[in-house]
């Protein structure tokens, strides 16, 4: 009759025993389970923070596409009465380049501006050989007085981009920031490649 007592008080431990272990095996299924939950829900917030990004790439470039024949020129002084052509060919000869006649030109007009500061002038031209010429050109501007200068029509995210760039530049000690048609460009130093930058985590990549 012991040996019996015994044995049923053996098989309740050993069913205890297995219980307890049954629940710490359930508890850790719980935590795989919660912690796959949790990687799905930041895998769902990667992948629409990728579908975000490829969106507003696609508005960007074509907000671009709009802007490219485009070209911004800024510290011409504004007069009564102007004629905006007559003045940018005043400028054509600072830049030694050929006159534009009205049919070079679909659009020109002044770019909004506070009241202490002077107005750009925004320019569309009917090709883009012409539009590459002015832009190759303006460097004969530099240290010229009054300061006149010539700059891409960029779109709001790549003026936000190239101005974070510039003061990324300062810690990063790049030698070169600048944009080219529709892109921000660095460079660390003359003789190094250009490196294009999309987005300002970039720039955190490239340090």
């Amino acid at each position: 009759l012991m040996a019996l007592k015994e044995t049923v008080e053996s098989i309740e431990k050993s069913q205890q025993l297995i219980a307890a272990q049954y629940d710490d095996i359930l508890k850790q299924v719980n935590q795989h389970d919660n912690k796959i939950a949790d990687l799905h829900k930041r895998l769902d917030r990667v992948e629409h923070l990728e579908r975000k990004q490829d969106l507003q790439s696609a508005v960007h470039d074509l907000e671009w596409r709009s802007r490219k024949l485009n070209l911004e020129i800024h510290g011409i002084a504004q007069t009564v009465n102007e004629d905006l052509l007559c003045k940018l060919n005043e400028l054509a000869t600072r830049l030694e380049i050929p006159p534009l006649n009205e049919s070079e030109i679909t659009d020109i007009h002044r770019l909004p501006s506070r009241a202490d500061r002077v107005p750009g002038i925004i320019i569309r031209f009917a090709r883009q050989s012409t539009r590459e010429l002015w832009l190759e050109q303006k460097k004969k501007l530099r240290g010229v007085k009054p300061n006149v200068y010539i700059q891409e029509n960029m779109t709001k995210r790549n003026r936000e981009l190239l101005s974070a760039a510039k003061e990324w530049r300062k810690r990063a000690e790049y030698k070169y920031v600048w944009h080219k048609n529709g892109s921000v460009l660095v460079r660390k130093t003359d003789g190094e490649r250009a490196v294009v930058i999309r987005c300002e985590d970039d720039l955190i990549k490239i340090a």
